[in-house]
């Protein structure tokens, strides 16, 4: 990513299968962790989940239109703890 902001931590890079995106969680809105999209080819990032949910460890489907990623709602309630695959092909 051209731009490095020290503020914010991203971590947990995953490759999509075609090699044009990368999936990495930030804190870079505050509070908890989110996932977001980094294209390569425009160098734009888009935003797939809530900070609330302190998503993490996003790694793509092999066909690349969906992620399964890691959730966990800071009320710790068992209906929002686990993990969960969504769609983003709308995203890319």
């Amino acid at each position: 990513i051209a731009r490095f902001d020290p503020n914010y931590e991203g971590r947990a890079p995953a490759w999509s299968p075609d090699g044009t995106t990368i999936a990495f969680e930030s804190n870079r809105l505050g509070g908890g962790f989110a996932i977001y999209l980094y294209n390569l080819t425009s160098q734009t990032w888009k935003q797939v989940t809530d900070p609330g949910l302190n998503g993490q460890h996003a790694k793509f489907f092999a066909d690349g239109t969906k992620l399964i990623v890691c959730i966990n709602h800071p009320g710790g309630t068992p209906a929002t703890m686990g993990i969960a695959w969504i769609d983003i092909s709308s995203l890319l």
